[in-house]
């Protein structure tokens, strides 16, 4: 029997809710009038986390125009500094994007493709990683382990040295990249913030389209 294709996944923007509580944690940052996240108190930090990972809050902002909204540089650092500060909280704990049928497509691909997982996410990557595989756990995903999960700066270079057949991720650069590094079948996921942006070689197109796609391929490859 032949090895499964290797196909891979991003998170946030695809997966997982992160721009909605990233611009959570910016706002409510700002009305600290702190100059650090250090500078919180434990209590105030919960508080805020508790508010950003509101799911039904979250879902209201997760999809702008612009990625990472209209808070200035200040809070950009300050929401960065702040989610560092709680990672294991807050990646463990993003709200999903995913619908229960798709997950139950992946968990059927799981059989016939060898699932990785690519993320730029900030912070001690051994702790991310760690706090990805919880998410992932939590909400259902198949993951086999955790050298399925990959936070890495150059996304393509970790593609190309799995021999990654395909992938999906919602920034055109990110997608770029793919297939610079000769992943043959890079899908990116439709946004409002990635809207009217064409990236050579790139399908725009939702997780459910890329899900039918490897679906129909494996029916092809069988």
């Amino acid at each position: 029997m032949s090895p499964r294709p290797v196909v891979g996944f991003d998170l946030d923007g695809v997966l997982s809710n992160f721009i909605g509580p990233y611009q959570i944690i910016g706002s409510l940052l700002q009305e600290t009038e702190i100059a650090h996240a250090r500078d919180l108190s434990d209590q105030e930090g919960e508080g805020i986390l508790r508010a950003a990972l509101n799911p039904i809050l979250a879902a209201t902002l997760h999809d702008p125009t612009d990625y990472y909204g209209d808070l200035p540089a200040e809070a950009f650092d300050m929401a960065f500094g702040f989610i560092e500060r709680f990672d294991i909280a807050f990646w463990s704990h993003l709200p999903c994007f995913v619908s229960d049928d798709d997950r139950l497509k992946m968990v059927g691909l799981n059989a016939y493709y060898d699932l990785h997982y690519i993320t730029s996410r900030r912070g001690n990557r051994l702790l991310v990683r760690e706090a990805t595989g919880q998410w992932l756990q939590r909400n259902n995903f198949p993951i086999e382990g955790l050298d399925h999960i990959h936070v890495v700066g150059a996304k393509g270079l970790t593609a190309y040295r799995l021999g990654m057949s395909a992938f999906i991720d919602d920034d055109p650069g990110k997608c770029a990249s793919m297939r610079m590094a000769h992943v043959l079948d890079v899908f990116m996921c439709a946004r409002a913030y990635n809207e009217g942006i064409n990236v050579e070689g790139v399908r725009r197109t939702s997780l459910t389209e890329y899900l039918t796609f490897l679906e129909d391929t494996r029916t092809v490859e069988e």
